[in-house]
């Protein structure tokens, strides 16, 4: 808490030099530690990041490992702690699917079915998918298709939200506003303060995001009237030309969505497609180790 803390502008115990020492010392002993277990022993690293690395090993050479991180411990001062995996699905390092050797498993990033409550949870059906698949070779197309029609998953031990777990959601920021359009006109103005559910269909709206002008950039007019600023322009004198300098953009480019703030029953026409799209550009990145 208090090393978050003090990379905060906004709190007392805020110390940019107290975060860099934690930081940066950090990976100095980490990269120490992946130095001495890389040489020392025919150990190949799979992934490393600031406070952990995960190496495989072949078990003849486990015992001098475990020697190295015990002299590691001793000369820093730190204690380790060890996790035994019988596979790792890797798609980088923030985004993996580990099994331990009890056959527990630990998702992370774009792998992890549950995330913590403040954090985005769209989608949830793309995890559970490519998870059944990587880890009991069930297709990820078949956990799709019978998702609405099925309950507990018991061979990952999650629960099942039913439509809820297909939705994506879009948060209003900056003063944001949202819009419904049919790609050439607008169907509806919608304002909601911070989020719209939807879920992907076939034959739904777009979404499209209106933020408001950027007070730091400057539109043609005045990046002319910078350059030749004795020219006279017709919008000195026109008043009721309006200029428009709202950003807006395609929240799901190119795809229509169904606007889900409110629960109703099915049946709901899904794009399943595209979710089966999302688990195989996930799967196609994955390293299997």
């Amino acid at each position: 808490m208090v090393y978050g803390k003090s990379n905060s502008e906004y709190s007392f115990l805020y110390d940019p030099q107290f975060t860099m020492f934690i930081t940066v010392n950090g990976q100095l002993l980490i990269t120490l530690l992946t130095e001495n277990i890389l040489l020392n022993t025919d150990a190949q690293l799979l992934q490393a990041n600031t406070d952990g690395i995960t190496v495989k090993v072949s078990r003849n050479q486990y015992d001098a490992v475990k020697q190295i991180m015990k002299d590691w411990e001793i000369l820093t001062g730190l204690e380790l702690e060890e996790a035994q995996y019988k596979s790792m699905f890797i798609r980088d390092v923030n985004s993996y699917l580990a099994v331990t050797t009890n056959g527990k498993y630990k998702g992370k990033g774009d792998l992890e079915i549950d995330k913590a409550w403040h954090k985005d949870h769209s989608m949830r059906i793309v995890r559970i998918a490519v998870a059944r698949d990587l880890m009991f070779n069930i297709p990820y197309v078949q956990t799709i298709r019978d998702h609405l029609s099925t309950g507990f998953y018991e061979d990952l031990k999650v629960d099942n939200y039913g439509i809820y777990d297909f939705c994506k959601a879009v948060r209003s920021k900056g003063g944001a506003r949202f819009e419904l359009f049919n790609r050439t006109k607008i169907v509806e103005p919608i304002s909601l303060s911070k989020t719209v559910r939807y879920y992907m269909s076939k034959s739904g709206v777009s979404i499209r995001k209106i933020l408001p002008p950027d007070p730091n950039k400057k539109g043609d007019i005045e990046r002319v009237k910078e350059k030749h600023p004795n020219q006279l322009s017709m919008f000195d004198f026109v008043e009721d030309v309006r200029i428009d300098l709202e950003r807006p953009s395609e929240v799901e480019a190119g795809n229509d969505v169904i606007i889900f703030n409110k629960y109703v029953d099915g049946p709901y026409d899904l794009d399943m497609k595209y979710y089966e799209n999302e688990c195989e550009k996930i799967i196609s990145k994955i390293r299997y180790a």
